[in-house]
Order: structure tokens, then sequence, then C-alpha cells
């Protein structure tokens, strides 16, 4: 779909417009009252967040997606306008060292980090019901220092890489799948020379490619698996670069010194070479796939991703095919690619997260769209009239007419991550790294006034119509206020703070810092002025919320259970008027009157919103939590809706 939080944006801040909203609610009012009590409207999530380093096809053409971090999901990318998350496997484990699928299940080897004892597992998923993908079960691989790669067939597992005693070796087990419970039984072991690159096992014949120059392939027959025998050998020149076998023909790719060459065997009882092409003019293979009648080869040429199709003729020798160029989707070239087939439709995804799909029909190919997985949730966002604004590596903007669904209407580039955004009237304050931007809210891609500043938190004063940028500087703080009109940035003054500022919020000629435990309040209507310190002794601030006569500081106790605290802003000491527990971290705040919304993880690790009702500020009163969207890391609050920001956008019903 990395510690995200250490990667959202310092300073969150976001406008709704209520009559809008209240417009559209009224036009799908029987939504909001299916439901009583606070609920979720709707939740428009992004694909995973992950680079797409595990790629298979599972049950009708949808994609299997994983990364080496874990995560694994299954996404519907058959749709060009609505790539959609259909299903998500938590708890596999903090490292994939390699995935495959296998009819309605996958297996990967994976790192446990359970009770606090790293262990190699063999991981069974069910994929059987893409929307409910499950861990069946988990075995432990013992035999191993690091194993590298995988192959499952029926009742066999064989998995490849370095044991225990530093050989390189292939493990051979049963594998029994009784409902939650897994038994691999070690059959055999086999030790080669060189490290195991590549496995494949097809009719009862296991392939191992080594990783050595020239590159050594065996054939070994497994029709008895306790006790396997290599039936032929060979070895071909050049460094292993991928393998692929399809019927009794054997691809090997191999690399001398940037000269690709493409060996075809044939498989019988031995290996015996049927030719070999040369691969002109390529500059990095990355992948080879099967589709049908032929194998297509990933490949870079002339700095862009190519597909060579490599044919069979009658007598079963191969030829290269034209190269059909890719196009590069919009994070250029990649280091790193993986190419799946599904029938006629060919998936090609690439590290920098983008998934390109193609059919072809014979030698007939047809581009048909691409989509980029985000890499990161939103860091910020902000609705104006019928339009939703989320921000992060770039900004997206979204029609919100229907709350059943939020629709990509535009997607704006950046030429850095943005930090912060803020809607005003009819544009929005864009803080990314080097620069303030206003732009037009109809058009993000039009910028009415831009200013070079530095800075990472971003807050802003509707009644003073000032932005206020800050810049931390080791342990202190540049803040810079800005005059904001709605065609013109102007720098008016700057202060230096004697402290890191982790979050800011303005609000009627108040400005209220925060450092990790300190608070400052300032009155900015006529000249800066300190009017209150406080500091919060063992309470970490994670977030906060300035309304007219108190603040909503979110906090982090030591034990890591969040905790609320209601401060007066009227007084020089910052006094307390009430404090109560949260059942979550508390990353981020959002007020308005008698209400509060906190978002943040649970023990669990599952991301939730707690709706806290401040009737009574002195006896803050938790309502509910509810569950909410991956990587929540922003919210707004306006009357009785809330929207949360993380990897994609939900609107929560308060009442």
């Amino acid at each position: 779909m990395l510690s995200r939080r250490s990667f959202i944006a310092s300073s969150i801040t976001i406008a709704f417009s209520l009559n809008t909203l209240e417009e559209v609610l009224a036009k799908k009012s029987q939504i909001v009252r299916s439901a009583t009590g606070p609920h979720c409207i709707v939740r428009q999530e992004w694909p995973p967040a992950i680079s797409p380093e595990f790629l298979s096809i599972i049950n009708k053409g949808n994609c299997l997606v994983a990364d080496q971090s874990g995560r694994i999901a299954i996404v519907d990318l058959k749709q060009a306008d609505s790539p959609n998350i259909i299903g998500e496997v938590s708890g596999v484990g903090k490292r994939i060292f390699d995935l495959v699928a296998v009819d309605n299940k996958a297996y990967a080897i994976t790192l446990s980090d359970s009770h606090n004892d790293s262990q190699f597992m063999l991981a069974a998923l069910s994929t059987n019901s893409a929307h409910d993908p499950s861990v069946i079960s988990q075995a432990p691989i013992p035999h191993f220092s690091e194993p590298t790669c995988l192959v499952v067939r029926k009742d066999i597992v064989c998995i490849g890489g370095v044991g225990l005693n530093g050989e390189n070796q292939v493990l051979i087990f049963s594998c029994s799948l009784k409902k939650k419970n897994m038994e691999l039984t070690l059959l055999s072991t086999l030790s080669f020379k060189y490290p195991i690159a590549k496995l494949d096992l097809q009719d009862k014949q296991l392939v191992v490619a080594q990783n050595n120059f020239p590159t050594p392939v065996d054939v070994i027959n497994l029709h008895n698996p306790h006790l396997p025998e290599t039936i032929s050998s060979a070895t071909y020149d050049g460094g292993y670069v991928a393998l692929i076998r399809k019927k009794e023909s054997l691809l090997i790719i191999t690399d001398a010194n940037k000269k690709f060459h493409c060996y075809n065997a044939v498989i019988k009882h031995s290996l015996s070479s049927a030719n070999t092409i040369e691969l002109t003019d390529i500059t990095e293979v990355f992948d080879i796939a099967a589709q049908k009648e032929q194998c297509l080869l990933l490949a870079a040429k002339d700095g862009k991703q190519v597909i060579i199709p490599i044919l069979f003729d009658k007598s079963k020798q191969i030829y290269a095919n034209d190269p059909i160029l890719l196009q590069a989707g919009k994070h250029g070239a990649t280091s790193k690619a993986k190419i799946v087939t599904a029938s006629k439709q060919v998936y090609v995804a690439s590290d920098s997260g983008t998934v390109q799909i193609l059919n072809i029909d014979k030698n007939s190919w047809q581009y048909l769209y691409s989509y980029t997985i985000p890499r990161l949730p939103a860091a910020s966002i902000a609705m104006a009239n019928n339009k939703v604004i989320l921000a992060g590596t770039d900004l997206k903007l979204y029609d919100f007419r229907n709350l059943n669904q939020a629709i990509l209407l535009s997607e704006v580039e950046v030429t850095s991550t943005i930090r912060a955004i803020i809607a005003l009237d009819n544009c929005i304050l864009c803080l990314e790294r080097e620069r303030l931007t206003l732009r037009s809210l109809e058009k993000l891609s039009e910028i009415r006034s831009s200013i070079t500043i530095t800075g990472s938190i971003l807050s802003y004063d509707p009644v003073l119509r000032k932005a206020y940028v800050i810049d931390n500087r080791e342990n202190n703080a540049k803040l810079t206020s800005i005059a904001v009109s709605e065609d013109k940035l102007n720098i008016e003054s700057t202060q230096n703070i004697s402290m890191s500022i982790r979050r800011a919020n303005a609000k009627n000629g108040k400005l209220l810092l925060a450092g990790l435990n300190d608070l400052i309040l300032y009155k900015t209507d006529k000249e800066f002025e300190v009017i209150g310190k406080r500091e919060l002794g063992n309470l970490a601030i994670r977030d906060l919320s300035l309304d007219d006569n108190y603040a909503a500081v979110a906090c982090l106790t030591k034990t890591g259970r969040g905790f609320l605290l209601i401060i007066s802003v009227e007084n020089n000491d910052l006094t307390t008027l009430g404090a109560t527990d949260l059942p979550q971290d508390a990353a981020a705040i959002a007020l308005n009157k008698s209400l509060a919304v906190i978002v943040g993880k649970n023990q669990d690790g599952k991301d939730y919103a707690s709706i806290v009702n401040l009737d009574n500020v002195s006896q803050p009163r938790t309502i509910t939590s509810l569950p909410v969207l991956e990587a929540a890391s922003a919210v707004t609050i306006k009357d009785k809706f809330a929207a949360v920001a993380g990897r994609g956008l939900e609107i929560l019903s308060l009442t």
C-alpha cells in the first residue's frame, strides 16, 4: 500500500464549507438516516501505499501486491478510473523474502517478530475470498540462516537459501494444511556450490539456478522427494538474470558485461540446448513472464522500459520480436520491475509504484492505462464548496457531491512534498519545502501568488487573514507572519522562538505553539506578545486545536496511551480545565465548540477516531471510537461531520 507517522507533515489544518456540505447531505439524506449515532458516511481508500515488489494475478484477474516490509493487499486494477482495494492481510511478518500464488492460496517466506523472537516462517494465505484474505497458518523454518526463494506445487514446498551451516541449500518439504494448522515435514536436503537464485517446479521436475558466473542450472527429479535425483546439469555463459519454464522449454537469461543472452534449453530426460539469441541494445533485464505461446521479457532500452516478446517457431527455436515501448509513467525510469500476465492482459509494476496495464491479442498490443500507487498517506486535507483536496506527494482534487464516493477530478504534481494546505474562500494555501503558494481552488495548477520560504508548519488565522510559517532550527524556531489576500502573499514580520515547535494553531488573534511538552500562547492582533506559558511534564504533545476560550491538546503518556487535555487560553498560566484518557495514541485532533475528534492507533495497531463531548469541559466524555481508514493522520470537524485523511479520505457523521 515504514513508520508512516514519521513521514506525515507536521501541521494539519482543514476547512469545511458548511452550507455546501449540508446541501450535499440533503441530496443524500437517506444515507445519513440509515444509521444512528456516529458512523462512516463514505470511505474512499487508495490502493496500498506499498511498492509492488511482489506481484501475482489471483482469482478473477485481481492483483496480489506485496512488499518486502510485510504488507499484502488484493487490488482490483481492472477499471482505469477506479482502482480499488478489495482486501488486505496483516500480521504476516515484518519482512517478506519471497511470495508465490498458487490456485486460491499464496505462500510467503517471512521473518516473524512475535514475542520479540525473530523466526523465519512459511505463511499460507487464503485468497479464495478476495474481500477477506487471511493467514491460514504459519510454520517455522528452523533450517535456514537466510532463505531466498520459494516454489510450491500441490503438497510439495521447496525453499532455497543459506543453511545454518553456511551451505547453499534447497530444502524439500511436504506441506499439509488442515484447518488452521500447517505441518511442514522435511523430506530431503540438496546442497549446492553457489547461492540459490531461482527455483521452478513443474511435472515433478525441480529446476535450480545458481547465482554465479557462468550460471549453473540443475534439473532434479522429484518423483520420490525423499530421494531427489539430479538428472541433468549445465552452465551458461554470463551471470544469472532470469529464468522461466514453458512446457518443455527452459529460457535462461544471463548477463556478461551488459551483453544479454537468452538460452533456450529443452527439458526431457536431460537439458539439451536448442538455440541462443542475443538481446541487442538492452541495458537491463528486470523480469520475464509466460503468456500463451510466447514469453515476455521486461527490459530497459535507451533508458525506457520495453517488453520483448520471445516467440517459438514450429521447431521450438526461439526468436525475439520487436520491442514494445512502455509509457514511462510519471515517475520515469525504474531500477526494479515485475511483469505478470492474466489471459490477454499484461501487468507491469515498477518500484516507483506505477502499475501499467496492457492488452495483447496475438501480436496486437493495446496500452490501456496506468495507475500510480500512492507511497504515503495524505499529509493534509481541505474542503471547500463541493470539492475535497488531499495533499502529500501531490495535490488531488475530488468532487464530493455524491457522498457514496469521491471522484478524482484532477491530480497536480508539485516540485516537492507538500507539508500542509489550508482552504480559504476560493483558493488554498500550500506549504511546500521551500515556498508557500496561493493556488486557485478550481484549478490547483494555477498559482496566484508565491513566496520563497522554508518551513514545516503552517497555520492560519481567518479573522486576521494571516498565515504563520514555522521553520525549526535545532533548539529554536523562526516564525514568519504573512498577510493573505485573494491574490497576494506578503511577508509582514519574523519572530525567533527559543524552542523547537511541533504544532501550531491560530484563531481570533491568538497563536498557540507546542514543543515536545511545552506550550506558548501568543497574542498576535497588534504585536507579537507572549501571554501564557506552560510545561506539561511527562506528557508528549502530539497535536492541538484552538477554540475561543480553550485549547484541546492531544498528548501521549509515557506508557504510550493517548490523553486529552483541555486548557484555558484566557489566563497566563494555561490552567487545566479537564482531561480524559483515550483508547488510542492521539496522533491528530480537530475541535469545534462542544465536540473533539481525535485519530490514532490503538494497542493492536488499528486506526480509530475517538469522538469526545465537551459540553462540560471539566469532564470530557468519550462518546465512542470508530475504526477509520489506515494511516489516519489528519482530521477536521464541522458541526456534525468530520473528515479524516490518511491512505485516502473518510467522512464521518457524528450523530
